[in-house]
């Protein structure tokens, strides 16, 4: 049963991708940037995506280079709507629209004032929470991501270490979960069609690779000396250092390399992204009389990293 957009009143994923940043915007008209967030079933996408909003709202205001960017809802249905899903989360009940409809678009406002020249930029990025039955389904067709895809400039996109046999052997056995291993490579399906969708040879736009629950693996992965600046945080009045996320990025692609074997070739991602950097993030904190309490680590930088790479920002 699919569930019938509340913006433009179509069953399934909306005909226009971002029809929802278009009507009732409070902010104005502006030009929005899409964002497709995939990965596997259970990858945690829903999660990132509710907390890295929740990260952006509740900083407001922060200073990266010569921006100042202040970030809002763009209008009080989204925010409503992150709101109920956000209380969802912390109940541990995932919203079923990802599922029934393919497509969970999450609508966000930024102002960005340049401090050297004065310059003021409004823009609207509409965040695309992609189902990953649509990748793992046998029968999953073009039309049924087209929306997103066609449409996005940018990606981030989830690993999951309970995913591969082999990342998922290092986790250890008191946190290991019951979700079994992955046999199909969806950032390869993601990649091959996003390059069909658009005719292209190769893909410029930036994907940002999150090694996701990376605190189930990080012990094994990571040297004991560095494992605490593997999660590049970023906070207010503090400089990001983008020659660090390039050096953390090395690190885990060649982490990569050495242990998984089915969740992707990484020479192959490499061939047909040409902007891609590597991120550890862990989303969830702990969990407290069975609530969940959403926190996070390392979730901001692969979000302020696509910002530069499309020019939002420098």
């Amino acid at each position: 049963m699919n569930i019938k957009c509340s913006y433009c009143g179509n069953f399934g994923p909306c005909k226009e991708p971002d029809c929802h940043v278009k009507s009732n915007n409070d902010k104005g008209i502006y030009s929005t940037h899409h964002c497709t967030v995939a990965g596997g079933t259970s990858s945690g996408k829903t999660y990132y995506i509710i907390v890295l909003l929740q990260e952006l709202i509740k900083i407001k205001t922060i200073k990266i280079g010569e921006y100042k960017l202040t970030f809002s809802f763009i209008n009080d249905k989204e925010k409503d709507k992150f709101i109920e899903h956000r209380n969802n989360l912390r109940l541990g009940i995932i919203n079923p629209t990802v599922q029934q409809t393919g497509v969970e678009p999450y609508a966000l406002h930024i102002h960005a004032l340049n401090t050297m020249s004065g310059k003021e930029t409004r823009k609207n990025i509409c965040f695309y929470n992609t189902a990953g039955e649509l990748f793992q389904s046998i029968d999953n067709t073009k039309k049924n991501i087209s929306l997103d895809i066609r449409e996005s400039q940018c990606c981030i996109y989830m690993i999951d270490p309970e995913e591969d046999k082999e990342l998922s052997a290092l986790i250890p056995e008191n946190k290991k979960g019951k979700k079994q291993h992955n046999e199909n490579c969806i950032l390869e399906d993601l990649a091959n069609k996003w390059m069909d969708i658009n005719n292209w040879n190769h893909i410029n736009n930036p994907i940002a690779i999150c090694i996701n629950k990376f605190d189930l693996v990080h012990d094994s992965i990571i040297p004991k000396k560095i494992e605490n600046q593997v999660y590049i945080d970023i906070k207010p009045n503090h400089k990001i250092s983008w020659n660090d996320i390039d050096t953390i990025s090395t690190l885990l692609e060649r982490n990569i390399i050495d242990k998984q074997t089915i969740l992707y070739d990484v020479n192959s991602i490499s061939e047909k992204f040409k902007s891609k950097k590597y991120f550890a993030t862990a989303p969830i904190g702990h969990n407290d009389d069975e609530k969940i309490q959403l926190s996070s680590k390392g979730v901001l930088t692969p979000f302020f990293w696509l910002l530069k790479s499309i020019d939002l920002i420098n």
